[in-house]
């Protein structure tokens, strides 16, 4: 995907503005249109013809969706943990995500990223002054940097088109989101003509870009070919399976009456006698194949598939019975865990860009947030070595924070809620241990 540089936003005129959406139509619209198809299933092989009645099955196999929902459920399935020593900006936060399903968002940014190669977030204040943050279409979406080694960002691009059913004609609009404000822009034939601009208090872009790796290359993109392979091998499989069933049957030297035809066909018998025996023949005319060369080549494909594509093929016997641990299944998924930690540097990165928006906005009301007090931790969806990291959380008591420590016990679901009962048994104070959970209901309603 084209990354666009300018000299300076001052340089981002309607005219470039409307070049770049033409741009980007014709280089990117395209392959993210199909990248999307494939993740949903569409693929070429539906629009394959052949010439006659010739039988014509077209089996699709959503292999895209399966490389992109493994690789995305692995690397985030498991919702990210957020923590701070500033009690009441980890407090804020939380009502914050809680109030834009945060979980689920990242899950779909994850998705989008993955397919597409790149997603794209848009923080907002809504009619009642809250901050949200919404997950926008990857294909009406692009961000342009300025021209500097670092290639900061200098505004984000969304356009989209409105369709009038009343006079059946369509009506592109564009916004234009820079550091400070938002330019509203609407189609007038060729040209754009702002119609509206307003200021917001991000004090930065408000739109961020989750890259999915280096070159925005959707996770299943570099495999499409193969897809397309599998999917004409699958295909012709079941053609060569119904050619057969549609076989001709020649027989030679023997002259058939309609009736004496249809009695063969009935009883399943040929007869040949009182004719010319000796010249007679019959057999069917079939189309020779090679099953096992087919079957081969399928096989083949499919363990490219999963050695390019980098996710494995979890329901393989290598990765059952007793040797499959946590610990023993990551040597076995390492191209997996590979890609995940790739993700997990870009995802993070525009999180902390999220996190720094968010404290922006709520500085400008008078707090002073640093976002940077805010870590995160990503937790792969795999089997979890409770024992192995039993063993570690005891090996680290008093040298790393019993907060710390919780944390990476998968069992342990609310850090905080554990440490108060910790707290009451070191008081000695269990009586009261019903009190606690009595408070701890309390917060979840």
């Amino acid at each position: 995907m084209e990354k666009y540089k300018i000299n300076s936003v001052d340089d981002l005129t309607p005219e470039l503005v409307n070049a770049l959406i033409k741009r980007f139509k014709l280089k990117e619209v395209a392959r993210l249109n199909k990248l999307f198809r494939y993740y949903k299933g569409e693929q070429d092989i539906l629009k394959r013809s052949r010439a006659g009645d010739k039988p014509n099955n077209r089996i699709n196999n959503p292999w895209a969706r399966f490389i992109s929902n493994t690789a995305m459920s692995y690397f985030i399935g498991n919702p990210i943990s957020y923590q701070s020593a500033n009690d009441q900006l980890m407090e804020v936060l939380q009502d914050i995500f809680d109030n834009n399903n945060e979980q689920s968002e990242n899950m779909k940014l994850a998705r989008d990223a993955s397919v597409g190669g790149i997603a794209y977030e848009l923080l907002y204040i809504d009619e009642e002054g809250n901050i949200k943050f919404d997950v926008l279409n990857a294909n009406e979406c692009f961000m342009v940097y300025d021209s500097t080694i670092k290639g900061n960002v200098l505004a984000g691009v969304r356009f989209y088109e409105t369709y009038d059913y009343v006079t059946e004609e369509s009506q592109m609009f564009v916004e234009v989101y820079t550091s400070d404000s938002i330019h509203y822009y609407k189609q007038d034939e060729d040209l754009l003509k702002l119609i509206n601009e307003q200021p917001h208090y991000f004090k930065s872009v408000p739109m961020i870009p989750y890259y999915n790796n280096l070159e925005m290359l959707g996770d299943a993109e570099p495999v499409l070919t193969l897809i397309d392979a599998y999917d004409v091998l699958q295909s012709d499989s079941v053609n060569n399976l119904e050619e057969v069933a549609n076989s001709y049957l020649f027989i030679k030297g023997v002259e058939l009456t309609k009736e004496v035809a249809e009695a063969m066909k009935s009883n399943r018998m040929i007869n040949v006698d009182g004719q010319d025996a000796q010249n007679a023949d019959a057999k069917w005319l079939v189309r020779e194949s090679e099953p096992a060369e087919v079957e081969t080549l399928k096989v083949r494909t499919v363990d490219d598939m999963h050695r390019l594509s980098g996710v494995p093929d979890l329901s393989a016997q290598r990765f059952s019975g007793s040797e499959s641990s946590g610990a023993a299944l990551r040597y076995k998924i390492m191209n997996l865990e590979n890609m995940a930690s790739n993700k997990e540097r870009y995802f993070k990165h525009s999180l902390e860009r999220r996190l720094k928006l968010i404290c922006n906005f709520l500085n400008v009301k008078g707090h002073s947030f640093d976002y940077n007090d805010v870590s995160m931790q990503f937790t792969r969806n795999l089997a979890a070595d409770v024992e192995g990291l039993a063993n570690i959380a005891k090996e680290l008591k008093g040298i790393v924070s019993d907060k710390t420590l919780l944390s990476i016990l998968p069992f342990i679901e609310d850090v905080e809620f554990e440490l108060e009962l910790l707290r009451q048994q070191n008081e000695g104070s269990l009586d009261d241990y019903g009190q606690v959970f009595d408070k701890n209901d309390e917060n979840i309603e």
